[in-house]
């Protein structure tokens, strides 16, 4: 079986794609190796693949790295993950190259499954039916930077690309990228099991859990009993363990930064201010991204908003908040980011390549009138659950 599949180069006008077949029964890791072959991409370790409506990503682990979840996506293996169950259920995912802007990111159709592939021959100009992934169609524009002769390109898939039967396999990106280049081809299986070594969920998720398990505490406890329950639960938990935090370089002053959170997110792609339209749950048609960049901003600087933002902020997020708003911004290394990531997913930090993170004029304004150092108060009553959330979350760390 195939995916028909559309891959659209985001932003390209007028569109660029190439309509392709991919085969059933193959990784994520092996679905890279294909991919970057078809679009002409570089073969990286750093390849996601990212499901907006699943709100999953999958990536490439790596020993001693991290897979890229956050507060709303959850992160699984490539390599121990099947695109079954994905292209049967989903209608699109995007697939980049974080951190490598000079190289293009798709937007990936599933349009519909079929039972065989097949391709027209260049020589003879006859259909024919192929076991391999192919491109059956592409609109691009001469001297492409990136897409060649589709008849050339279609020879070496079906030369080196050709589908193996085998047991599953579960092998990353040059782990696959080594089985072609000997001649063994695209290794698939019949019986594809999906393993779950490798698991980084979202906050969310866990905090799905928390709740859950807290509604059955609740229908069978009451007044003390529910209390003793809840410390019960509480004290049960693993608590994370405290890393030593280094301090950044203080920000020079001479670096020309946003004073506006709307002049920060008008820098961002229609999409991606789609995407945070619907995570705050603002309902709006604007196409213009100017435009839905200054309503957003507005959305987010209202009481009610931050308030609900800010609310899954620990108590952590919100001392180093006020540390950067005093600070009027600093330098943070990369790997001293996780600290700062909350509140940037929040959408209360600007941040740049060069490391800065810093808190713009209207959000300090914004911050101040719900309350500032008073609001902190009401934000430690309701954080409990928030709370337990986090300790919960190290018993299911895989």
């Amino acid at each position: 079986m195939f995916y028909q599949i559309k891959a659209i180069r985001k932003n390209s006008k007028p569109p660029i794609w190439r309509r392709i077949l991919i085969p059933s029964n193959i990784t994520f890791s092996q679905l890279a190796v294909i991919l970057d072959e078809i679009l002409e991409m570089p073969l990286l370790e750093d390849y996601v693949f990212e499901f907006y409506t699943k709100k999953e990503r999958i990536a490439e682990y790596r020993e001693g790295g991290r897979l890229p979840s956050d507060y709303y996506y959850s992160a699984f293996d490539a390599a121990e993950t099947y695109v079954n169950s994905y292209f049967d259920n989903e209608k699109w995912f995007t697939y980049k190259i974080p951190g490598m802007d000079h190289l293009p990111e798709y937007r990936l159709e599933i349009e519909k499954k079929i039972a065989k592939a097949s391709v027209r021959e260049k020589s003879t100009d006859e259909m024919i039916t192929v076991a391999a992934p192919v491109i059956v169609k592409e609109v691009s524009m001469e001297n492409d930077r990136y897409f060649t002769d589709v008849y050339a390109l279609n020879a070496e898939l079906r030369k080196s690309y050709f589908l193996n039967e085998q047991d599953p396999v579960f092998e990353n990106i040059m782990q696959a990228y080594g089985r072609v280049s000997e001649g063994k081809g695209i290794a698939y299986s019949n019986n594809p099991v999906r393993r779950q070594t490798h698991v980084a969920r979202s906050s969310q998720s866990y905090l799905k859990d928390f709740v859950e398990r807290f509604d059955r505490l609740y229908e069978n406890s009451s007044g003390q009993d529910l209390e003793h329950a809840k410390q019960d639960l509480i004290e049960n938990l693993l608590k994370p363990n405290a890393g030593n935090k280094g301090h950044a370089d203080n920000l020079q002053e001479e670096v020309p930064r946003h004073r506006t959170l709307e002049g920060f997110i008008k820098t961002y792609s229609l999409e991606d201010l789609q995407d945070i339209a619907e995570d705050i749950g603002y309902k709006t048609s604007e196409k213009d991204s100017k435009k839905l960049a200054k309503e957003i901003a507005a959305k987010l600087l209202t009481e009610e908003t931050m308030k609900e933002q800010l609310f899954f902020a620990t108590e952590d997020d919100l001392d180093t908040f006020e540390e950067i708003i005093k600070e009027k911004g600093r330098i943070v290394d990369d790997a001293d980011f996780d600290r700062y990531e909350n509140i940037y997913e929040l959408n209360y930090y600007i941040a740049y390549d060069d490391g800065y993170v810093g808190v713009t004029d209207d959000i300090i304004r914004a911050y101040e009138k719900i309350g500032g150092k008073n609001y902190r108060e009401v934000h430690r009553q309701a954080r409990w659950l928030y709370d337990c959330l986090r300790y919960t979350a190290y018993i299911y760390v895989i």
